[in-house]
């Protein structure tokens, strides 16, 4: 499944992807975007990035409660996803680009997000490393990385709940939305093979951000980690 195209992916489910997000969560991921956005947005700074923005449903939120001299900025590897991100809101600059090499300087960055995107930058663990350390490069000292992403529960059960339902409900529920299969198969797989929130704050140390708490959401289905350079 690693060789999935996933820009093709996106473009495909484009459309319908906040749809399938908010029918297979309950709505509750739009709840979980604010307190991750609320959370990123203490640390004030003017210049606020969101990676894999997709739609744009978090870069709107966090231009919707900056500061007013915060420039906030959507970035995006697939055209279609930034077509429906624009449709929305003017004030932020959506850019097509990729999280491996961002169009930033050295330390330029004050926070930068991810939400329900991590796992997609994760195909391959070590150049999920590599992006890590992007991320790392252009933000300033004391800037941000926060991460909003579904997560391995520490409960046995509910884990084990967790494992059987999610990718299924992902799967089919994505398939009849969108007639997109392969990718929401990919995408529903993707969820219970990503870290628990111990082993992905690990990783974040190890990039060089000097602290990663984790917020667990939803059973510990889902967590914010933030990363401070």
């Amino acid at each position: 499944m690693n060789s999935i195209n996933l820009k093709q992916v996106f473009a495909n489910i484009a459309k319908k992807y906040e749809q399938v997000n908010h029918f297979i969560t309950f709505g509750q991921d739009k709840r979980w975007r604010k307190t991750a956005a609320l959370m990123a947005a203490k640390g004030g700074g003017d210049k606020w990035v969101d990676v894999c923005t997709g739609t744009g449903e978090m870069a709107v939120l966090l231009d919707k409660i900056s500061p007013g001299s915060t420039q906030v900025y959507g970035i995006d590897f697939t055209k279609a996803m930034l077509v429906q991100a624009r449709k929305k809101n003017s004030s932020v600059k959506f850019i097509k680009g990729s999280a491996e090499d961002l169009p930033f300087a050295q330390s330029e960055i004050d926070l930068i997000t991810v939400s329900f995107a991590v796992r997609n930058l994760n195909l391959e663990p070590e150049k999920f490393k590599q992006t890590l350390s992007e991320f790392y490069r252009v933000l300033k000292k004391n800037g941000r990385l926060v991460l909003l992403e579904t997560s391995i529960p520490d409960n046995m059960l509910i884990r084990k709940m967790f494992f059987f339902l999610a990718p299924k409900v992902a799967k089919v529920t994505g398939h009849l939305l969108t007639g997109e299969k392969e990718g929401y198969e990919y995408l529903g797989n993707s969820i219970s093979e990503f870290y628990q929130g111990k082993d992905l704050n690990n990783i974040l140390r190890k990039t060089g951000f000097s602290s990663a708490i984790c917020k667990q959401l939803a059973l510990g289905s889902v967590a914010i980690h933030i990363g401070t350079k």
